[in-house]
């Protein structure tokens, strides 16, 4: 329950403080006034707030879809699986936090193959990058796989112990 409510405290002031600041703007720009709301002069004196609106609205939508798995494991399962699903999608995002910079290395030389429209030398060049990035996770995986149940209570508590298994799923 105290999660829950500082989640929607948190969300409902984060909406309250984009929609403050959307006004302020539309104000600014002299596409509000306080009398009178014309959205039509709105969305013609500013074409691209459409695009806005309709991005906004999609990064919504693909937020709730993103989270969507937390609602099914909690109708299926309970609260505490969707609370060690939660543990178990953190450890794991972990290992994409150290995989991130691989991808950041290898844009600068991927756009140099593209540009020289040396498309097979682009290919070997991912197919070298994805193998060795598979290496890399596959043995980061195995060695979780075997400390994971001695580090996981010792790091974080015992009550982490648990989230082991559903860790090495993830």
């Amino acid at each position: 329950t105290p999660y829950l409510l500082a989640f929607a405290i948190s969300r409902i002031t984060g909406q309250l403080i984009f929609a403050g600041l959307s006004i302020r703007e539309s104000v600014r720009q002299g596409l509000w006034s306080a009398p009178q709301i014309n959205l039509k002069r709105m969305f013609h004196k500013s074409p691209r707030l459409w695009r806005f609106v309709f991005t906004t609205n999609v990064d919504g939508m693909v937020r709730v879809f993103r989270e969507l798995d937390i609602f099914v494991i909690n109708a299926f399962l309970g609260s505490t699986s969707v609370a060690f699903y939660k543990i178990a999608r953190s450890l794991t995002s972990a290992l994409g936090k150290l995989t991130g910079p691989f991808y950041q290395a290898t844009y600068p030389e991927l756009a140099h193959f593209t540009a020289q429209k040396d498309y097979d030398g682009m290919i070997r060049m991912m197919k070298h990058t994805s193998l060795s990035l598979g290496i890399f996770v596959c043995l980061g995986w195995l060695i979780f796989i075997m400390i994971g149940p001695f580090i996981l209570p010792t790091v974080f508590g015992p009550e982490y112990a648990d989230a082991y298994q559903i860790s090495v799923a993830c």
